[in-house]
């Protein structure tokens, strides 16, 4: 039997050779692929498939049996041409490899490249150096543990744990832990600015907002928890200062974003009111020059940037009918930008 490539789902008996140029995988855990003969490919991945061969195995590239995804895709990153892996999300992309070879394009590099590996998600020891993290821990305003640091800058001494409760994220400036200090209300519905940064370590993300002489900050990581943290200045000037301060912390460890995440796709933001004993929800991207939300919003501008407008304009009116932001969310979550 040949083939250019092949994807076995089922039980997949061979009763002689198999020879496949480019690659096999084995798809589904609970089903198996049994070849009588010899077994030739470039690249064989088992993935949770039960593999059998009984003949002689040629075969340049293996994965095994309950390899994991993050180790799949770093070790894929030395032989198949970049965007059929992603070393971050730990994901070789079956689907597109298949696609390719379905359609006789090149999948594999013509020489061996460096290995590819995933940069920690968690603090290094080197950006913890000089930072009390046991210390911080005992005095943390919620119980947090210090192996759940989410963020640490040296520089600043300012750490990010897993908290939970009021304080889903703790923060810690350097100084102080932040959000102990009544927070001012929030009297405007619409921003006066917004500047969001995304961390590609941990998925986490940082968006701050102000409205005229409040700045309203929101820390979290992608579909999952954030701390809200709201201060009020003096005067729209002092605000404005303020926001270009946290904007100068933050860059370089951070990168800013405006409707999408490299690598990952669209920025979703989603909302959600808790009235009446019932919860709703929603949500917007940019797709393009067009806003789209769940609730049934498609409006097309001429540009990016009058898109974004209309986003602000969108959540203001949300912000007036009592919906706050959840969360911000991007692949392998959100809804829209999966229609």
């Amino acid at each position: 039997m040949h083939r250019l490539g092949l994807q076995t789902s089922g039980n997949f008996l061979v009763l002689g050779d198999l020879v496949v140029r480019d690659a096999i995988q084995g798809v589904y855990n609970d089903e198996s692929l049994v070849v009588a003969g010899a077994l030739e490919t470039r690249f064989l991945d088992e993935n949770d498939h039960d593999i059998a061969v009984h003949g002689e195995e040629r075969v340049k590239h293996r994965f095994e049996l309950g390899r994991s995804g993050e180790e799949a895709a770093s070790l894929a990153s030395t032989f198949l041409v970049p965007g059929l892996y992603d070393v971050d999300q730990g994901e070789v992309h079956h689907d597109e490899l298949f696609e390719r070879i379905s359609r006789n394009e090149p999948v594999f590099t013509e020489a061996p490249q460096p290995r590819q590996v995933k940069e920690p998600d968690a603090p290094t020891d080197e950006e913890l150096q000089g930072i009390d993290v046991a210390g911080l821990v005992a005095r943390a305003p919620v119980p947090v543990s210090a192996r759940a640091i989410l963020y640490a800058q040296r520089k600043t001494g300012e750490v990010w744990l897993t908290g939970s409760g009021q304080f889903p994220v703790v923060i810690f400036d350097g100084e102080k832990f932040l959000g102990l200090e009544p927070s001012p209300a929030l009297e405007a519905t619409r921003a006066s600015e917004r500047v969001t940064f995304w961390r590609k370590r941990g998925d986490l993300f940082l968006e701050i907002e102000r409205f005229e002489a409040i700045v309203q900050v929101h820390a979290g990581y992608n579909n999952g928890s954030k701390t809200t943290l709201r201060f009020a200045f003096d005067s729209t000037d002092e605000a404005v200062r303020a926001v270009r301060r946290l904007e100068a912390r933050y860059t370089g460890d951070f990168l800013r974003v405006t409707t999408g995440i490299p690598g990952r796709g669209l920025l979703e933001r989603e909302l959600s009111k808790y009235a009446n004993g019932k919860s709703d929800y929603t949500s917007a991207i940019i797709q393009g020059t067009t806003l789209v939300t769940r609730d049934g919003v498609s409006k097309t501008f001429d540009d990016e940037a009058s898109a974004l407008m209309g986003l602000e304009d969108w959540l203001a009116q949300k912000r007036q009918a009592g919906f706050d932001l959840k969360i911000l969310e991007w692949k392998p979550f959100g809804l829209l930008a999966a229609r």
